[in-house]
């Protein structure tokens, strides 16, 4: 919604259809790491924009 582009840098699968979920991305030990709500685990991320 605010104009920011990440990319998902680490593996994980997990099929959660939901339409416009939160998200939180935060930093962790140097790594970003984006939590979506609704999926039990967080995953590496970097910013492209």
């Amino acid at each position: 919604m605010n104009g920011q582009i990440w990319q998902q840098i680490e593996y994980h699968y997990h099929y959660h259809y939901a339409y416009m979920p939160k998200v939180l991305v935060y930093s962790s030990g140097g790594v970003f790491k984006m939590k979506v709500d609704g999926v039990d685990k967080a995953v590496g991320v970097q910013r492209l924009k």
